[in-house]
């Protein structure tokens, strides 16, 4: 806050010297044919103007939004002044209009982009500068989605110089972006262009482009290729494939934006090692999809323009992250990929926190909001199916209450308590952040306040959606999807319920779905899933309830597997196996009863349990049953009996209840994410069980470092985590026999040796980490040197 009053005073310094300066009556030049821009007024104005832009570098509104923190209030506080003391000076009125636009203020904006044209159509008269500065500013309120007001002012540009072919080019193109103008007026204003410079191969193509807008692929076709022969390096070339694909396909542009991704094509490119083209080809559908989202809304106009791009920011600064991720051809990134979305999105959203924002909204919070709404839109738009869009939410849900930021020091949790609760007495809907503040308590281990918030976060979700005293006017209540939306927020929350482990916490809500919705089967199944997690739970009501959801819903083969992974988890191979054939037999494509079967007859011939099954079935017979044979295959394998022994951890420690959930969390996910940097840094052929103790012994210090540059958490704090981490994962192993006490004991005193060598060295590495006068490779070349990696 010092920092920013610091500043602030040096600005009011400014106007003050700006205002003396104006009121200095006997320096106003009087002669009336003087420009405007001659005078001391507009001099001293477009003084201040530049040493406002030139000592405080901020983001653009246009191309980022506004920028972090205070900076754009303070900028909008200097331009007011400005243009109290100098209202003619157009410059600054377009940067506030500009700016109340971004923000929303739209009545207002307007005022100022009207008085800033009148200005600027008064006081420019040379055609050149006039067309420099018309042109710039209505494509900045096209960068806004402000297209009507684009073509209102460009239209006004070509009264004035008709014989400018460049402005009805400009115009065409703002009044093709707006719902429900009339396509052939906006071909004769485009073809207008034309009459004036027949030969702008740019102007041909725009005309082409206008007719496959339109549909007409004849047409669009032939001025595509008489663009490409005045000109071979014209964007017509990618124009005239584009009209082909949508031709043979029958498609609209807009269906053409959200077009199958071609799987074979990558795949084909992946396997010639071509990761370039792989990475244009994603970057391409994903671009496209971000762009049909933005078409969407503008046509139907079911957001408005600001909250439009309040999403496509930080969708487009998530792309930017994923597309690193494809740099090296490990990964495809592609929306509609949900899998990879899972796998990778942890690490993606952690790339944003760092105290960035947006408008003054944390970025983490802003990106999972606009990721939301994107795979809503995905959903609507059937990219992705519903299933699919369940799992999403629920990921993005979590996250959300992963990356959230404390509370501020010194504020209670009983104040916070009080806080919501007169806030959801005054805004019954506002729930989500009850919701919010209990998961982040359940992460934190403050379990009863997580609970209260939870309980509270339910019942005013049952009240709101229920309840007619909390709704709105009836078409409203529909228009927001009613009832529906309960259904979702059931599904959601509990999911997310059971990201965090409370899995008796996810049974007791969607328990009250089940009674608020008796007719709807995957409520059951979902009861019957949390259950057979939460410990202590009756089995035989767990079949019961599962068996309910087959009532409602008989052909269902997912609930068929489910049942059948009851009985397996129960230890009756026999029944399990006949439901996983029950259900492979209905859909052939049910590759879990396929796998579940295969699994149930290893555990079946080997007498084991689930628990068993996971911490000593060994890779190499897994991978047997399993059908793996290639390097990707046997990898893969590894993996998952990695993943299989932390599920194990998991589901002891829930069983012995000797440890919290929020504890067992703390253990698994700084896991998690070592297991990553060590697949990350694996040769081709090599492979990393936690079994195999050489290899991790060999490289745990550069392991180690990797850790520190990739948590979220610095200093000793970090250290302490992933040394507790592994020491207690490891104690555990030692516990069910999977690795013997001397390698348990070569672990734990490797790691904590590390951590004792690291301790004094990590100011150190903050400071190179922190030093700005080093390029990325000096600052590695210096941290391997401190680590002696």
């Amino acid at each position: 806050m010092g920092g920013y009053q610091k500043i602030f005073i040096i600005e009011k310094k400014i106007i003050k010297y700006y205002n003396t300066t104006l009121t200095n009556k006997e320096a106003v030049m009087k002669e009336e044919d003087l420009d405007i821009r001659d005078t001391y007024e507009w001099i001293n104005a477009q003084d201040l103007f530049n040493r406002v832009y030139a000592h405080r570098p901020v983001f653009s509104i246009i191309v980022d939004g506004p920028a972090p923190g205070a900076s754009w209030v303070e900028i909008d506080y200097i331009l007011r002044h400005i243009l109290e003391g100098f209202p003619q000076f157009f410059p600054a009125m377009f940067q506030r209009g500009e700016y109340l636009l971004r923000i929303g203020k739209t009545s207002e904006a307007e005022e100022f982009i009207e008085k800033a044209f009148n200005a600027a159509f008064d006081i420019l008269k040379d055609e050149e500068e006039f067309s420099e500065t018309i042109t710039q500013r209505t494509e900045n309120l096209g960068e806004l989605l402000r297209y009507d007001l684009a073509a209102k002012y460009m239209e006004r540009a070509t009264r004035l110089f008709p014989d400018n072919a460049a402005f009805y080019d400009y115009l065409a193109f703002y009044l093709l972006q707006l719902p429900g103008t009339d396509k052939f007026s906006i071909l004769n204003i485009q073809q207008k262009a034309l009459d004036i410079e027949p030969d702008n191969d740019f102007f041909i193509n725009n005309l082409g482009w206008i007719y496959l807008v339109m549909g007409n692929y004849g047409e669009a076709e032939e001025h595509f290729q008489q663009a490409i022969d005045y000109s071979s390096e014209s964007t017509a070339v990618e124009n005239l494939e584009t009209t082909e694909y949508m031709k043979e396909h029958g498609m609209t542009y807009s269906r053409y934006l959200l077009r199958p991704t071609d799987k074979n094509k990558l795949d084909d490119l992946r396997q010639c090692v071509d990761f370039d083209e792989v990475a244009r080809m994603c970057k391409a559908y994903n671009s496209d999809k971000v762009e049909a989202f933005k078409i969407h809304h503008l046509q139907k106009n079911t957001l408005p323009p600001h909250e439009i791009l309040d999403a496509l920011y930080p969708l487009k600064e998530f792309l930017k992250t994923t597309h690193k991720s494809m740099a090296s051809g490990e990964g495809i990134f592609l929306f509609e990929n949900i899998d990879h979305f899972f796998e990778k999105s942890d690490s993606f959203i952690s790339q944003f926190i760092d105290g960035k924002e947006i408008a003054g909204q944390p970025l983490p919070d802003t990106t999972l909001d606009s990721l939301a709404i994107f795979y809503d839109f995905l959903q609507e738009t059937n990219v992705i199916v519903p299933g699919q869009y369940t799992r999403v939410m629920g990921r993005i849900n979590l996250l959300k209450s992963v990356t959230r930021i404390p509370p501020m020091p010194g504020v209670s949790w009983q104040e916070i308590d009080r806080g919501l609760e007169e806030l959801i007495a005054e805004t019954p809907r506002y729930y989500p952040v009850l919701f919010k503040w209990g998961e982040y308590m359940l992460g934190i281990g403050r379990n009863p306040e997580g609970e209260k918030f939870i309980e509270k976060a339910f019942t005013a979700v049952i009240d709101v959606f229920t309840k007619e005293e909390y709704r709105d006017e009836e078409e409203e209540y529909e228009e927001e999807g009613g009832r529906e939306n309960l259904r979702e927020i059931f599904i959601q929350k509990t999911e997310t319920l059971e990201e965090l482990l409370r899995y008796d916490l996810a049974a007791k809500y969607i328990e009250k779905a089940t009674r608020l919705f008796p007719g709807e089967a995957i409520y059951y199944d979902f009861l019957a899933s949390y259950l057979l997690q939460a410990p202590g739970s009756d089995e035989k009501r767990i079949i019961e309830i599962q068996q309910k959801a087959l009532e409602l819903e008989p052909d269902n083969d997912s609930f068929i597997t489910n049942l059948g992974w009851i009985y397996l988890m129960m230890g009756n191979y026999e029944q399990a196996q006949e439901y996983f054939r029950q259900a492979g037999e209905l859909n052939s494509d049910n590759t879990d009863a396929v796998e579940n079967l295969e699994m149930a007859e290893y555990m079946e011939d080997h007498r084991m349990t689930y628990l068993q099954y996971l911490l000593h079935a060994d890779p190499g017979e897994t991978r047997e049953f399993s059908g793996a044979g290639e390097f990707e295959d046997v990898s893969k394998s590894f993996e998952e009996s990695n993943a299989d022994k932390l599920k194990a951890f998991e589901m002891l420690h829930l069983q012995k209840q000797d440890l919290p959930p929020h504890e067992i969390l703390n253990i698994l996910n700084p896991l998690e994410i070592f297991l990553d940097i060590i697949y990350e840094s694996l040769e081709d052929g090599a492979y990393f069980f936690f079994e195999n103790i050489d290899l991790l012994l060999e490289k745990v210090r550069y392991f180690t470092y990797q850790f520190l540059d990739r948590t979220e958490v610095e200093g000793e704090q970090a250290l302490d985590t992933i040394v507790r981490s592994i020491t207690d994962f490891y104690d555990f192993l030692r516990q069910e026999k999977v690795v013997s006490q001397d390698q348990f004991n070569r672990v734990a005193e490797q790691i904590n040796l590390i951590k004792v060598e690291f301790s004094g060295k990590l100011d150190h590495y903050y400071r190179i980490c922190d030093d700005f006068t080093l390029d990325a490779e000096e600052k590695e070349e210096r941290v391997n040197e401190l680590f002696g990696i």
